[in-house]
């Protein structure tokens, strides 16, 4: 128990300071690619003025940063976005005991380049973790899907392969008098205006999403393409386009829809099964 309380003591301190606050010798830079949901993080390192120098110092010291890695990547993972309450290092703040997720997260990191600079005086390497796989299948607590609410009576709808939402640019921000852009996150939420006084519900959110889906290839894509090329696995030949109405949460990650729209999902057990499948893809600036 005293091992456990310890190593948890570690890893808090790390996951509060920031990638910004490494030793000096250090520079990390991170990079998101929400399409794919991968995180690159690169870390450069000073080789020691006082040591060796050349290819033999490079390598000495990535071997050096490979040390250190989880640490760094640990600290790296803490501004990720989990959903619109929380990030990585909020959510292990309020839940100190999940704290191990995240090291076995910043261990899943895979090298996709190693070397040195141009003058042979720092040695950096970029890590790649998948989001989903590395991180998101962490941070998935429910074991079965809860099923998306389902709207009495006959609507008028069509079967569709897919679901695409844009919600590039400025948009109003429910519950406040101004607007914002959306914050990709791990775990986004849909909800929907209903009747004449425009109440807000949910539509679906990381529970309605197939657990091992998540854990796999994500809840949904993000792309900057209106016409989401690349993303045909998700969206198919079909796919029902909504013009997202407005955004909501704490932090602008959740998307809202007409009543209209989300009629369309709802209507029939197909198009609720596709956000079941994470057959969704968001436009973004």
């Amino acid at each position: 128990m005293v091992r456990q309380t310890a190593l948890t003591t570690f890893l808090l301190a790390c996951l509060i300071t920031s990638a910004a606050a490494s030793p000096p010798p250090d520079t990390v830079t991170t990079q998101i690619d929400w399409g794919t949901g991968t995180m690159l993080v690169t870390i450069e390192r000073t080789l020691d003025a006082e040591g060796a120098t050349g290819p033999a110092a490079i390598s000495q010291t990535q071997r050096a940063i490979r040390r250190d890695a989880p640490r760094i990547l640990f600290s790296a993972l803490a501004d990720v976005r989990l959903d619109s309450l929380h990030t990585v290092a909020t959510f292990v703040r309020e839940n100190e005991e999940h704290i191990v997720r995240v090291e076995r997260a910043a261990r899943s990191a895979t090298t996709v380049d190693a070397s040195g600079t141009r003058n042979l005086t720092a040695a950096r390497i970029t890590f790649s973790i998948d989001l989903h796989e590395g991180l998101a299948r962490e941070f998935v607590f429910h074991t079965r899907t809860i099923p998306i609410e389902t709207r009495l009576g006959w609507v008028a709808h069509t079967d569709y392969t897919g679901i695409l939402i844009y919600a590039a640019g400025e948009l109003p921000l429910f519950g406040t008098d101004t607007s914002a852009r959306i914050e990709p996150a791990l775990f986004p939420s849909i909800h929907y205006l209903r009747g004449p006084e425009s109440l807000l519900y949910r539509l679906a959110g990381a529970g309605h999403v197939d657990p091992n889906l998540i854990g796999s290839d994500g809840a949904a894509a993000y792309t900057k393409d209106p016409q989401a090329a690349g993303h045909g696995d998700r969206l198919g030949v079909r796919p029902l386009r909504i013009q997202a109405a407005g955004l909501f949460g704490t932090a602008p990650t959740d998307i809202v829809i007409t009543e209209q729209d989300a009629l369309q999902i709802m209507a029939s057990e197909h198009n609720r099964s596709l956000l079941r499948n994470g057959r969704l893809v968001i436009v973004v600036d």
